[in-house]
C-alpha cells in the first residue's frame, strides 16, 4: 500500500514505509458513528470530507510544527453544506470515542477543544489562542493499573479505542475537537517529530454554560516547539516525560 501526502495543493506518492502509520477511523457522539476521512477501502486524498470529520493529507505525520498544518492535519478545512455547518451532537458529560484501529509507536495521546467562531463552517482553528485541553495521556499508570506504559501502548489494551469526556460544564455550542497521537521515536531530530491530529466539528448540547479562559488556552500552532517536543527514546527515561502543553482544563469547582 501506498501512502499520498498533499502538500501546497501538490498530491505525491509516499511509500507506508516512509510515512504510513494511521489516522482515526471513526469518531462516535451520542451513539452516533461518523466515518473517518480516510476508509481503507478508498484512500482517495482530494475527495470532500465523508463526514463532520475534517480532511487530513495522509495516514502519514505532520512534521511542521510551526505551520497550519499542525492544528489539523493536511488541507483540514471546514466542513459546510450550503454554508451551514456540519456538526455532531455530543452531550456535556459524555464520552467521545475515538478508533485508531491500530497503531505501531509508543507515545503520548492529546485531546484538544477549540470554540468555533462565529461557527465551524469558516473556522480554521489556527486564529487565535483559543485551544482548551480535555485529556492527555503520557507515560503513566492507567486508572486502576499500577505499571506505567505509554498512551498508545494502554490504546493497544483498549483494542484502539479511545474515550474522551466533553467537560459537563462547558457552553453550548460548536466546537472543533483535535485528537492527536504523537509519535515520539524521531523527536530527538528537530523537524522530524511526528503528529497525526485529526479535527471534527461538534455540536456541544445540554452544558453548564463555562466559557474556558485564561492561561489553559492556547494557539495551534505555537502550543509545540522544539525544545518541549524533543525526547531521544534511546537514552531518556519514560517516566520523566512531560507532556507537551497546557494542563488539562477542569469546570470550576
Amino acid at each position: 500500500m501506498r501512502s499520498f501526502l498533499v502538500l501546497s495543493g501538490v498530491l505525491s506518492l509516499v511509500p507506508t514505509a516512509v510515512l504510513g502509520h494511521g489516522w482515526v477511523h471513526r469518531h462516535i457522539l451520542d451513539a452516533k458513528t461518523y466515518i473517518g476521512y480516510l476508509p481503507e477501502s478508498k484512500p482517495i486524498f482530494t475527495d470532500s470530507a465523508p463526514s463532520i470529520v475534517r480532511r487530513v493529507g495522509s495516514d502519514g505525520p505532520v512534521l511542521e510544527i510551526a505551520s497550519n498544518h499542525i492544528t489539523c492535519n493536511y488541507n483540514a478545512t471546514p466542513i459546510s453544506d450550503s454554508g451551514v455547518s456540519r456538526t455532531g451532537s455530543v452531550t456535556a458529560g459524555s464520552n467521545i470515542t475515538f478508533y485508531w484501529q491500530g497503531w505501531p509507536h509508543s507515545g503520548p495521546i492529546i485531546t484538544y477543544m477549540s470554540r468555533c467562531t462565529p461557527d465551524c463552517s469558516t473556522f480554521f482553528g489556527n486564529e487565535s489562542a483559543s485551544w482548551f485541553k480535555i485529556d492527555e495521556f503520557g507515560y503513566q499508570a492507567p486508572p486502576g493499573g499500577s505499571v506505567a506504559l505509554w498512551g498508545t501502548q494502554q490504546l493497544d489494551t483498549q483494542k484502539y479505542y479511545w474515550n474522551v469526556t466533553v467537560p459537563k460544564c462547558l457552553e453550548d455550542g460548536e466546537y472543533l475537537v483535535r485528537h492527536e497521537i504523537i509519535a515520539l521515536s524521531d523527536c530527538k531530530s528537530k523537524g522530524k517529530c511526528q503528529f497525526y491530529p485529526s479535527c471534527a466539528q461538534v455540536k456541544v448540547i445540554g452544558g453548564g454554560g463555562v466559557e474556558p479562559s485564561g492561561s489553559g488556552l492556547v494557539k495551534i500552532p505555537g502550543v509545540y516547539t522544539d525544545a518541549n517536543v524533543y525526547w531521544d527514546t534511546n537514552t531518556m527515561d519514560p517516566k520523566g516525560y512531560v507532556i507537551p502543553g497546557p494542563d488539562v482544563w477542569k469546570c470550576p469547582t
